[in-house]
């Protein structure tokens, strides 16, 4: 019966966190709004989160796996980027059973209902009154951290599992039960399929202190344990285990990308925190904000807004220096250590730790402000304590003092939260923009690029928008009206293909020949003029139509239609009379040692796509080398994509020996199929795939198999299975001891 009323005790906390979460995502939930908070150009949940989660909706009502997409840059492993989380089981649930606009916030608002009710468990294990945990839990789920981040839904989903893995540590310490190692594994893999490695990482290394200081202040009280530190790297074994058919393609996938050595060093010193910027745990915006457009602090490695926010509310900050009165246990002294590590690391390139962040897994990432996450959940845990501490003081007023400090939290976060963040009318915010309404006009398979992103501010599109918006504390009307320029990953929206796609970090010769384009257009006013060298690669990569907010003066485009001319920009979509067929047959092939040398002649004035095709490494007997263009007969059929992309057919009929060009990105797990029998696959002209074929007519498939997503698969799978059997005996044999009389082998924890 006690502990029933334990029970029903810790219910209120619970019901009140679950419907503060409702009331904070009313709008999103229940009113048909859309976040869209533009912190990077139109806002990363318009141009990241919300497409590609999009994107994975439709992929599995249709019964597929996004594995590979047509509609970035020229095609792309989508899965392995992991930036849409397609494995995430949440995000598998979500986007599979409902719309991808409610599913996006039902992910949010699970989030941080989830943050907050691990927080108020946390707390209450580690001695925390039912007080003094809600205010945690308050103070961490609705701060200035997670709130500025829900623009990030990758970070947001990676973030909220850290205090379930604080309660499975905690249990670990106390009882040495391999079931929670089994659970420890499991959460630690929900973290890393939510897409964020970042995050994954610094939170296994906070754990990983955490463990080593639990385990030694548990050891000063009682005979020493070395189960749980033995038992945290099996845990993370299992997690790998569990996310290996995700990790595997991401490995394959990082090794052919632009970090496939790590960061450069100097990337440590982009965007840290400075010592002098702890003023805005007190005052946040007192180096101005992005929400007006003036966050603008005197330092000449500025950090980013939203990366640099550590508040908790003022009741909350004031409470946790409150806390300094009494030390109650090591759980209070951890987080005072967590506390001032975390901030050091956050520092970064500017900070005493610089050479630790510069090791390996720690420099594939930048942004070490990233741990100013730990630094938020201290605050917020060390407020409880420092509740806790008060009421002790005033216990004949602890019901009017919880009630104050707990409404003045919730107020004071609210207001920050909802003055960061805006919304739109979904269904307004994503109608099909005017540029669309022309482009689907054609019906061909087809790219597009929008052009003039590179421009200097007073050209910059984003930054007049900005300016005109006053950062986004306006109406939102001119981002909404950035939507016609189709930037990449806001195309999967209406079906259409892009040849860019600014990913989190991009396949390295993407990104050679992305970099390119980005900068194609020059000259000063309108209209402008295009680069001729980068002209081919236009026509190589299947670009049919570019959008442009400028005038372009080339020869080979036709203006084909145009936004209305009362609201600026004017956005243009242009037709390229030049482009080349995704498909091509190439009579004459050229040889060379590495990529740099086809790039070298990629871009050369004499290069030309359909007289010679270039491969690396060896050349390709043809029958002829001579200036000779297709024969009369020589066809290429309709060209098939299935299975969204990663099945492409043609039937190709040709008179004598010729390559077969698709100008589609050459990735490991492609194979080409003529007639039924497996062919090679050539790297050509740079990024591209080539097939050589006989004369006669044959059917050619090129198909997407890889074989690191099929081998992770077995291993999650296996790993999955031996931990569902290893939880069946444990449970048995826990039921059979508990019969005997007998149990596991428990630790008492110290405090």
């Amino acid at each position: 019966m006690k502990k029933l009323l334990g029970i029903l005790k810790d219910f209120w906390p619970i019901v009140i966190l679950l419907l503060l979460v409702g009331v904070f995502f009313a709008r999103t939930l229940f009113l048909g709004e859309l976040y869209v908070t533009p912190n990077l150009g139109v806002g990363e949940i318009t141009t990241g989160g919300l497409p590609l989660r999009w994107y994975l909706s439709e992929q599995l009502k249709a019964g597929h796996l996004p594995l590979w997409t047509d509609s970035l840059y020229g095609g792309y492993p989508l899965l392995a980027e992991t930036t849409i989380a397609a494995l995430y089981p949440v995000n598998l649930l979500l986007y599979w059973l409902l719309p991808p606009i409610l599913a996006f916030h039902v992910d949010l608002a699970f989030g941080f209902l989830l943050a907050g009710l691990a927080t108020y468990f946390y707390c209450r294990m580690v001695g925390l009154s039912r007080s003094g945990s809600m205010l945690s839990a308050l103070a961490f789920t609705f701060s200035g951290y997670l709130v500025t981040h829900i623009a990030q839904i990758i970070s947001i989903d990676s973030m909220v599992w850290f205090p379930l893995e604080l309660i499975l540590i905690e249990k670990l310490v106390r009882k040495a039960d391999p079931k929670y190692v089994i659970a420890l594994g499991v959460v630690f893999s929900f973290q890393l399929l939510a897409g964020q490695a970042q995050f994954f990482l610094y939170s296994v290394f906070v754990c990983l202190v955490y463990v080593v200081f639990r385990t030694w202040f548990s050891g000063m009280k009682q005979k020493p344990s070395v189960f749980p530190i033995a038992a945290f790297p099996l845990a993370l074994i299992l997690a790998m285990g569990l996310s290996a058919v995700q990790i595997l393609p991401t490995l394959e996938y990082v090794s052919q990308s632009e970090r496939a050595a790590g960061l450069r060093p100097e990337a440590i010193n982009e965007h840290p925190f400075h010592l002098q910027e702890l003023v805005t745990f007190v005052w946040p915006n007192y180096y101005g904000t992005s929400v007006t457009f003036t966050h603008n602090p005197p330092f000449e490695a500025k950090g980013i807004y939203w990366e640099n926010i550590v508040y908790v509310g003022i009741a909350a900050l004031f409470l946790a220096f409150v806390s300094l009165s009494k030390v109650r246990n090591s759980h209070q002294v951890f987080f005072y250590f967590l506390l001032i590590m975390s901030l050091i690391l956050a520092a970064g390139g500017v900070g005493p730790l610089k050479g630790f962040l510069l090791l390996p897994p720690f420099h594939f990432f930048r942004i070490p402000a990233r741990f100013l996450y730990f630094t938020t959940f201290s605050f917020a845990v060390l407020s409880g304590f420092g509740l806790d501490n008060l009421l002790e003081k005033f216990s004949g007023k602890r019901r009017i003092i919880t009630a104050i400090f707990l409404s003045v939290t919730v107020a004071d976060l609210f207001h920050y939260g909802f003055s960061f963040n805006r919304t739109y009318a979904a269904r307004e915010w994503l109608k099909e923009p005017e540029t669309v309404k022309i482009l689907k006009q054609d019906a061909s398979f087809f790219r597009i690029l929008n052009v003039g992103l590179m421009q200097e501010n007073e050209e910059n599109v984003y930054f007049q928008a900005r300016k005109k918006e006053r950062g986004w504390s306006g109406d939102l009307g001119s981002y909404r009206h950035l939507l016609n320029w189709v930037m990449p990953k806001t195309n999967l929206y209406y079906g259409l293909n892009q040849a860019s796609g600014v990913m989190a970090f991009r396949l390295q010769r993407t990104s050679e020949l992305d970099d390119l384009l980005a900068s194609i257009l020059y000259g000063e006013g309108e209209p402008k003029k295009f680069d001729a060298t980068r002209v081919r690669l236009l026509n190589l990569l299947g670009v049919k139509y570019l959008v442009s907010p400028f005038a372009i003066d080339e020869e080979a485009l036709d203006l084909v239609g145009t936004t209305a001319k009362e609201i600026s920009p004017v956005f243009r979509v242009y037709a390229n009379r030049e482009v080349l067929p995704n498909a091509f047959l190439v009579y004459r092939s050229r040889a060379f040692a590495d990529g740099a040398q086809v790039l070298s002649e990629l871009l050369s004035q004499d290069f030309d796509p359909i007289e010679t095709v270039l491969l690396e490494g060896e050349a390709i007997p043809l029958e002829s080398d001579a200036d000779r263009g297709m024969e009369e007969g020589d066809a290429i059929g309709e060209i098939e994509r299935r299975k969204a992309g990663r099945e492409i057919a043609m039937t190709v009929r040709i008179g004598r020996p010729a390559m077969l060009v698709l100008t589609d990105t050459y990735y490991p797990g492609w194979r080409a199929y003529v007639d039924g029998r497996e062919e090679r696959i050539f790297r050509a002209d740079y990024l591209f795939r080539a097939v050589r074929l006989s004369e006669g007519e044959h059917d050619v498939v090129f198909r997407y198999e890889p074989t690191s997503f099929r081998w992770g698969l077995w291993v999650t799978v296996g790993t999955a299975v031996a931990m569902a059997i290893g939880t069946v005996v444990l449970v048995m044999a826990g039921t059979r001891g508990k019969r005997k009389g007998g149990s596991l082998g428990k630790v008492e924890g110290g405090d």
